[in-house]
């Protein structure tokens, strides 16, 4: 056999191993973990799950009581996520495509959203429990599904829900999904910031740090509306605000940011 048939021959073989890790999932045979959720479980293999996540390894050490009895409860989780994460595992995607209200970690998406921007909140859950349960190749696979749909899935009207939940669910190091928002918030800007909500959004002070950044960037000309900056902190003020931040640093020493509008 040629080298090049052995190859292909490989890679049809792998194929087929993939397939059957995905099956091994669907059954009970040589199960041993349930993970738990609200009253649903999955039987699942430690080496499938425990080799991909450090949060379930570490679980699943000898002398722990998840160790000892084989079952790791999930009481706080959603199962609609947890279903998707196990898929995860075994297969190295889940589906995004939400048709149901999701629940996340701190806001329920209704279901008059479109489905669109739903489909953004399933992936930023994703990633979001990707980091929780410290699946380094979920966080991956979730960044490259929020960066690929983001620029035909995005919506004025609940856009800025999806941005709260990533800056409210994600430490400030954590640039994954922050830095895939940046083109929208470049080219969007001024339709983000005619909505009612964003004047809230600027209250975090991480993502009016980021907009601004993004923003000025930019090349665009016209109008500007002005922010000031500590210098210490970095904390941004509007124009017409009172300059709290409890640095000591006089008003006049504040940086000023044009916005263009």
């Amino acid at each position: 056999m040629s080298s090049s048939s052995t190859a292909v021959l490989v890679s049809e073989l792998q194929k087929t191993l993939l397939v059957q890790l995905s099956n091994a999932q669907k059954t009970d045979k040589y199960h041993d973990l349930i993970i738990s959720c609200k009253g649903t479980e999955w039987r699942v293999h430690r080496v499938i799950v425990c080799t991909q996540s450090e949060y379930f390894e570490k679980a699943c050490q000898t002398g722990l009581k998840e160790g000892k009895t084989g079952r790791i409860d999930l009481k706080e989780e959603d199962p609609a996520m947890i279903d998707r994460l196990v898929n995860y595992l075994y297969k190295c995607n889940y589906d995004d495509y939400a048709t149901l209200p999701l629940t996340n970690s701190q806001r329920q998406f209704p279901a008059e959203y479109p489905i669109q921007t739903r489909q953004l909140a399933c992936i930023v859950d994703m990633y979001v429990r990707g980091d929780r349960y410290q699946i380094a190749g979920l966080k991956d696979l979730s960044k490259a599904k929020f960066s690929a749909a983001l620029p035909n899935r995005w919506n004025k009207e609940n856009l800025l829900d999806v941005i709260w939940t990533i800056y409210d669910n994600t430490v400030s190091s954590d640039r994954g999904l922050r830095d895939c928002l940046t083109p929208i918030l470049r080219e969007h800007a001024p339709e983000l910031r005619s909505h009612a909500a964003f004047k809230n959004m600027l209250k975090n002070q991480e993502f009016a740090t980021d907009f601004i950044e993004a923003w000025t960037s930019s090349d665009r000309q016209g109008p500007q509306a002005a922010f000031r900056q500590c210098p210490s902190c970095n904390k941004l003020f509007s124009w017409d605000a009172k300059l709290k931040c409890g640095c000591n640093v006089q008003p006049r020493n504040f940086r000023i940011l044009h916005l263009e509008s």
